[in-house]
């Protein structure tokens, strides 16, 4: 679940900026002219259940958390991890259906490059022109997500270390996409120590190989992405202010 709520979340937080970029500002018209333009038009009515019901099936982040709350008091952790992928994937199909519609009806071509590309932490090809490039943080992340699953599922290490380890991961990923929110990056050299999605997955995959305590990794990738990667942000913005 905690891989799903990062795929849902940037997925969210990223067509959202896109789409604001692409949608054209508001012409401002003089208080001068006797008409502004302005024709009433009838919006179709609908009942306050209808309103929520949507919203409900949209599944967004607030909902999501009341129904993990709710679910675990009415039937505990196994009645959650059933309903939960069960909703999210019926919100998922909703939600995306509607989002890749409206992506098509885009110019085939990128805006606001930077955004995207700083929260990769892959590969960058400058010259795309993929519009459909507000997912692609989504789908990196839901790709190494599902490999440390695989991982827990087929070996015989704690299942524990390596969601600590997910989470470190995961941490990463939320700080990269609310730098770029802010129009920040992360510095090169923490994202070098943090050796990018792929260079994450073979290190952990020859780290297994040769039998090694993962526990190592976990401490690394903690003290790299919840410390240093803090501290870092924390005194950029300390110099900005003074």
């Amino acid at each position: 679940m905690m891989i799903f709520q990062t795929f849902r979340h940037l997925s969210d937080y990223n067509f959202a900026r896109i789409n604001k970029f692409r949608t054209p500002e508001p012409v401002a018209i003089s208080f001068d002219l006797k008409s502004d333009g302005y024709i009433v038009v009838e919006r179709e009515k609908r009942s306050r259940f209808e309103y929520w019901s949507k919203k409900a099936v949209q599944f967004p982040i607030g909902e999501r958390w009341l129904v993990i709350s709710a679910s675990s008091v009415i039937g505990g952790a196994v009645f959650t991890f059933t309903i939960m992928p069960i909703l999210s994937l019926i919100s998922v199909a909703l939600v995306f259906r509607a989002r890749v519609r409206k992506t098509l009806t885009w110019p085939k071509f990128r805006v606001n490059k930077e955004f995207i590309d700083d929260q990769l932490d892959s590969i960058k090809n400058k010259n795309s022109t993929n519009r459909f490039d507000w997912l692609e943080p989504s789908i990196l992340r839901l790709v190494e997500g599902l490999i440390f699953v695989e991982l827990a599922i087929i070996s015989d290490i704690d299942r524990s270390q390596i969601f600590l380890l997910v989470f470190a991961i995961i941490f990463n990923h939320y700080d990269n996409m609310y730098r770029a929110l802010q129009g920040e990056r992360k510095p090169k050299w923490i994202a070098i120590a943090g050796g990018f999605i792929f260079g994450r997955l073979l290190v952990t995959l020859i780290w297994v190989t040769l039998g090694l305590s993962i526990t190592i990794l976990v401490y690394y990738f903690s003290i790299l992405f919840f410390l240093i990667s803090s501290v870092q942000w924390i005194q950029s913005h300390r110099v900005k202010v003074a």
